[in-house]
């Protein structure tokens, strides 16, 4: 069959096809126009055969039909002064960005520039030792001092995958604050993890750090997944943060990350009930604090949308019926990338 045929509604970035009719929200990484209601415009899915979730690397194992990103800018010529600041999360794709750039520039102009919000897994710590040891270049560690629950409570207001508090006031302030005290963006390059699937997020990303120049070297060519970075530290003899291996998309915040959906925090429920139970009081704690109902996630099956709290997902999540909740819906991970008021 033919996949080359008139589409009958318009992709949108948050919508996945092959669960339109259902009215579930995902990201959807294809760059079709449209899809046919046989075919999948963005991967070529036959759906007669069988619904299918499309992932951020569904194209790679698709026939390699990887369809390129938006162009990378031109590479600048690096002077002998110039400092390179990779971002550094403590997740895998940081690592990869900054072997990159200690491979192509040396060790003695780099500085990995990491925000701690108080609230990693412990064994991710464990990883920037590690890590930071094997690149044979210090962490230059950064933290405004309190946990995302207290500034929650600070803002007054409750973080989600829309408007996240904590991103802004533990990440990107700190960095921003130690970048204005210690560079000049004439003489500095940042770099940051986002990789080719999400050629969309540049341009805000760009903004959002300007005037420093920001480069993305894994949006270039060759295009690697995720567990290829994972596989590359092993070899080596880094072992990535077990968050990885325990099943998490993402390895930030311990699990509980605001900007997390569904699934991640059925999962966290499975992996650390402690940690979600932590979260669970707190929602509640915020809904009393402000005087009226508030919930990190929402309930958009339907196609409306719902607060869905973590007590009410904990339920649906003991019973045992994933159809009671999204267990496609993982979030993203948008601390160093996204504005304050961006969506995840």
């Amino acid at each position: 069959m033919s996949t080359h045929l008139s589409p009958s509604r318009t992709h949108s970035r948050r919508v996945n096809p092959h669960t339109l009719s259902s009215g579930k929200l995902h990201h959807c990484c294809g760059s079709s126009s449209g899809y046919h209601i046989c075919v999948c415009g963005c991967c070529r899915h036959d759906l007669r055969t069988a619904p299918k979730t499309v992932t951020n690397h569904d194209r790679v194992r698709l026939n390699g039909d990887v369809p390129p990103p938006r162009p990378a800018a031109p590479r600048r010529q690096a002077v002998a002064d110039t400092l390179h600041v990779p971002q550094w999360s403590s997740g895998i794709q940081s690592w990869a960005v900054a072997r990159m750039v200690v491979e192509a520039q040396g060790r003695d102009n780099v500085v990995l520039l990491f925000a701690d919000t108080r609230a990693e897994d412990a064994d991710n710590y464990r990883f920037n030792t590690d890590a930071s040891a094997l690149l044979g270049v210090p962490l230059t560690v950064v933290r405004d001092g309190r946990t995302p629950q207290e500034v929650n409570r600070d803002e007054r207001w409750l973080g989600n995958s829309r408007l996240a508090p904590c991103s802004h006031e533990l990440k990107q302030k700190v960095c921003r604050k130690w970048l204005q005290d210690n560079t000049d963006p004439a003489s500095t390059i940042l770099y940051v993890g986002v990789d080719w699937t999400e050629p969309e997020r540049r341009p805000a990303i760009e903004r959002m750090w300007a005037p420093w120049p920001v480069e993305f070297p894994l949006m270039s060519p060759p295009y690697r997944p995720k567990d290829h970075w994972l596989r590359e530290s092993r070899a080596i003899g880094l072992e990535p943060p077990s968050m990885y291996r325990r099943g998490y998309a993402h390895a930030n915040c311990g699990g509980a990350c605001v900007r997390g959906g569904q699934a991640q925090w059925a999962h966290l429920l499975r992996d650390n009930p402690s940690l979600y139970a932590s979260w669970e009081r707190h929602e509640a704690e915020m809904s009393d604090l402000l005087g009226r109902e508030v919930s990190v996630l929402r309930d958009r099956r339907g196609g409306a949308s719902a607060r869905l709290p973590l007590a009410v997902l904990r339920r649906r999540a003991e019973s045992g019926d994933s159809e009671l909740f999204d267990p496609y819906d993982w979030g993203g991970c948008g601390c160093m990338v996204d504005t304050i008021g961006g969506a995840a």
